[in-house]
């Protein structure tokens, strides 16, 4: 063991005072930070969802309702300033100027909750002279709020209006009603998190309270349909009472419901500010809460192992056919070594360093993707669910199980560029026809199975995506995780035995 590792030793000697080594590993690191800069530059479309955005898009608004009222409108002056509809435009491009005036952000709790539409409403029916004493009243009480910006006071009156109306609903869920609408009231007075201040959280606890109310109303169909002749003591009206879901549907939707209850839960107990298992092809339960770059940009640097693979090919063609090219294969030779343990030695050397260059892909692309991107999500986890059981999984450890299905690619093509150096004697015909086989095996396998020519999952190529073959989204349908190990062992057999007996059998 101790002779294999001083072998492997000078090898990496002999291609570092080469210098093709440091190059290589100065070229990862600058594709790998490359990579992180053009996902960069792929996402300079315009955020829809910014704040400044939408300010933008009310004042718009604005201009369109007010164009209703303009002397050269098609409709006469009179009509608009008097009609429903004239009333409701102006009453809302009123609602827009006065969250613009005191510029209020789309995602402050005055505009969320719904006070001030509720506010102006109140005004719209003062304008109509409909009880306007009642409704100035109201209005009133609604600004006071507004100005003091006193969110506790509104939530808890939100929650006995709501608690009054979902109990007459779900009288046989008052458990149920009762946990849902106090809910956010309660979490929010509790850990003092006001409304506005951070998005995400306000939408983990809308998910959460609308998540409790859904098994009120299971809740309550599960008892209706258990129940013949049941009657809704509230309405007193049978015709009201029919079901709408089968036990069954309840079920499975009552399970869809917790996965999702569990999920935004577990979210705002452990502070996870982003989504990111979309990033993953995990299917997301709960969508509340930004979309994490970082983990977006890190996670795509995978799909550029090729790289890797390209370095490997050269390293490969170096280190074998690099001897006879040079002549150094006759004082390599003259050694006590055996020429099994030198090939070995060899062979062990292009795995060692494509294990370096997939660790280095990783580490600079996770730095270029933080220096880039910064923090935000940084410490997230991806949130798996099961049962109604929610738990975190590290995206650091994902993004490396990205690369080490990748790597899978890497070890057999450094395989097969190595058999290619052992057989010929020319290091740029080397790397040449590795090149070549590399770059061309996944466009010739995808011709094929363009063409329907199914004798083309038997290529080593066609099994090198091993995540799409266990998914079953290989471009050649019901290929199996197995069919695709034992093609892949097959080549490397073959690869591995082919390179051992073109140097050890081999004339000088």
């Amino acid at each position: 063991m101790g002779k294999m590792v001083r072998l492997v030793k000078n090898e990496m000697i002999k291609l570092v005072k080469r210098k093709s080594l440091p190059v290589m590993l100065i070229v990862t690191v600058i594709l790998s930070v490359g990579v992180v800069l053009l996902f960069n530059f792929s996402r300079v479309a315009e955020d829809s969802s910014g704040e400044e955005y939408l300010v933008e898009e009310w004042k718009k608004e604005i201009v369109q309702l007010e164009r209703f009222f303009a002397p050269d409108h098609y409709l006469d002056n009179a009509y608009a300033d008097n009609s429903d509809r004239g009333r409701r435009f102006r009453n809302r491009s009123l609602m827009l100027q006065y969250l613009v005036d005191n510029g209020y952000s789309p995602y402050d709790w005055r505009y969320t909750s719904g006070i001030v539409e509720e506010m102006f409403e109140h005004k719209l029916q003062m304008d109509i002279n409909y009880n306007y004493d009642k409704h100035k009243a109201e209005y009133d009480r609604l600004e006071g709020l507004i100005q003091a910006d006193d969110w506790k006071t509104y939530y808890k009156g939100l929650a006995e209006q709501q608690l009054a109306t979902y109990s007459y609903l779900y009288p046989m869920a008052e458990a149920e009603v009762l946990d849902a609408v106090w809910y956010e009231y309660n979490y929010r007075t509790e850990h003092n998190f006001r409304p506005g201040n951070e998005r995400w959280r306000d939408e983990l606890i809308s998910s959460v309270a609308s998540s409790k109310l859904s098994l009120a109303y299971f809740r309550q169909q599960e008892y209706a349909r258990n129940t013949p002749g049941y009657i809704n003591p509230s309405t007193g009206d049978p015709s009201m009472e029919k079901p709408e879901l089968t036990l069954e549907q309840i079920a499975e939707n009552r399970a869809a419901v917790l996965d999702k209850l569990a999920v935004a839960t577990y979210r705002l107990d452990h502070n996870i500010k982003a989504d990111i298992g979309y990033v993953f092809g995990e299917e997301s339960v709960v969508s509340a809460g930004g979309k994490s770059v970082f983990w977006e940009s890190f996670a795509a640097s995978s799909e550029f192992i090729i790289v890797v693979g390209v370095l490997v090919i050269i390293i490969a063609g170096l280190i074998v056919a690099g001897e006879f090219s040079s002549g150094t294969i006759k004082f390599l030779l003259v050694s006590p070594v055996k020429r099994w343990k030198i090939v070995m030695a060899k062979y062990v050397t292009v795995l060692s360093l494509a294990v370096v260059f997939t660790l280095v892909m990783y580490l600079a692309s996770a730095a270029a993707s933080l220096a880039v991107f910064g923090t935000y999500g940084f410490d997230d986890s991806v949130v798996l669910v099961k049962d109604g059981v929610a738990w975190g999984v590290s995206p650091f450890l994902k993004v490396f199980g990205y690369y080490g299905w990748a790597f899978v690619e890497v070890v057999v093509v450094a395989t097969m560029a190595f058999c290619l150096s052992s057989l010929m004697r020319s290091t740029a015909v080397s790397i040449g026809v590795g090149l070549f086989a590399y770059l061309s095996g996944t466009a010739l396998v995808e011709l094929l199975s363009s063409l329907g020519l199914d004798f083309g999952r038997y290529i080593l190529f066609a099994n090198l995506d091993l995540p799409a073959v266990m998914a079953n989204t290989s471009i050649f349908p019901n290929q199996t995780l197995i069919e695709a190990i034992v093609i892949i062992v097959a080549h490397m057999a073959v690869f591995i035995w082919t390179a051992w007996d073109g140097f050890v059998r081999r004339e000088i």
